[in-house]
């Protein structure tokens, strides 16, 4: 359902989830 209000948001959160996770080095 976000993906259809704000890709932006989809996008974000999907980064953060990555950092949070340790997946992204930075």
């Amino acid at each position: 359902p976000y993906d259809c209000l704000n890709p932006g948001l989809m996008d974000y959160m999907a980064t953060w989830t990555a950092k949070k996770s340790g997946a992204l080095a930075a």
